[in-house]
């Protein structure tokens, strides 16, 4: 390998090694703020998908967070228990479900914004 091919290579790994702390930096912020309205980080992250939406059908949240149906149906158990959001039979279409943000829901999601 060249000294050029090699000062490359030695900028590439100090490259990946300051993605990789700050994918860690972000990842502690987001334990940080979840904790402090007392989410988990994957419920932190569904609230945060609904964006200014207040109503999402399910598989669209579920692409929205890229987590596959079983997961999302899991951490939105955990949001109903809390109330942050409530389920409703899709109106134009009964075979989907719709996720909806309660008053409390939209109350979190402008507090994590």
């Amino acid at each position: 390998m060249d000294k050029e091919a090699k000062q490359k290579f030695v900028e590439a790994e100090k490259l990946a090694d300051l993605t990789f702390e700050l994918v860690d930096r972000c990842h502690e912020k987001q334990q940080i703020i979840a904790g402090t309205v007392g989410l988990t980080v994957a419920e932190f992250k569904v609230l945060r998908a609904f964006g200014t939406d207040s109503r999402l059908a399910g598989m669209e949240l579920s692409e929205r967070v890229g987590l596959s149906g079983s997961r999302m149906t899991r951490i939105v158990d955990g949001l109903v228990a809390k109330k942050l959001v409530q389920r409703e039979i899709g109106a134009k279409d009964r075979r989907t479900m719709e996720i909806l943000l309660t008053d409390k829901g939209k109350q979190t999601t402008q507090e994590l914004r």
